[in-house]
């Protein structure tokens, strides 16, 4: 789906203002990449990790953000998500996946 510019980083900012201030997690990281793919906020909310990745739509006309997300791309997710775990030295940490429209 083609977007006007700068939907994308908008849709972004407004689902790490929810995340924090609607959810009250704490953001650790954004845009996090690896040649598997990208995670967009990753979020502390106790003990847990939140991954999120955020799929911003100006209408509903295509579904929901959670509707776009293949099989592959779940699996990408999940990819990414274990990276940034061994990166940081969180294998053992309580996690999950989260999408946010």
């Amino acid at each position: 789906m083609n977007l006007p510019q700068g939907t994308g980083r908008a849709g972004e900012s407004a689902a790490r203002s929810h995340v924090t201030n609607q959810l009250g997690y704490e953001i650790v990281g954004t845009n996090y990449r690896t040649r598997e793919g990208e995670i967009d906020i990753v979020a502390r909310a106790g003990a847990w990790l939140a991954f999120f990745e955020v799929k911003t739509r100006t209408n509903w006309a295509f579904g929901s953000g959670v509707e776009q997300i293949s099989v592959q791309k779940s699996l990408r997710l999940q990819a990414v998500a274990q990276s940034y775990l061994a990166k940081n030295d969180l294998q053992n940490s309580d996690w999950r996946i989260d999408s946010r429209v």
